[in-house]
């Protein structure tokens, strides 16, 4: 009986551990790219992702029903409010 509560403790203690330590990381490294001690990371992939100013002003198709389909999100979420959209 005992194992298994000190077995329990031990998960418990990992599952919330692990997701704060990497956040701790991730910051740290942050900070160092900004600081210019490591060089900032770059995507190298065959599509580079679009920011959404991108995906505005360009005509493509892809990117027009991106746009279309954040207006129909932004809409529904202004109705989900009391007064209703604005």
């Amino acid at each position: 009986m005992n194992q298994a509560i000190v077995a329990l403790i031990i998960i418990f203690a990992a599952l919330i551990a692990i997701p704060v330590i990497i956040r701790i990381y991730q910051d740290a490294d942050y900070k160092k790219q900004l600081e210019g001690k490591i060089p900032e990371r770059k995507f190298h992939g065959k599509n580079p992702p679009t920011d959404v100013s991108d995906a505005v002003n360009s005509g493509d198709g892809d990117q027009q029903a991106f746009k279309e389909s954040c207006d129909a999100e932004l809409r529904m979420r202004g109705m989900q409010n009391i007064i209703g959209p604005k």
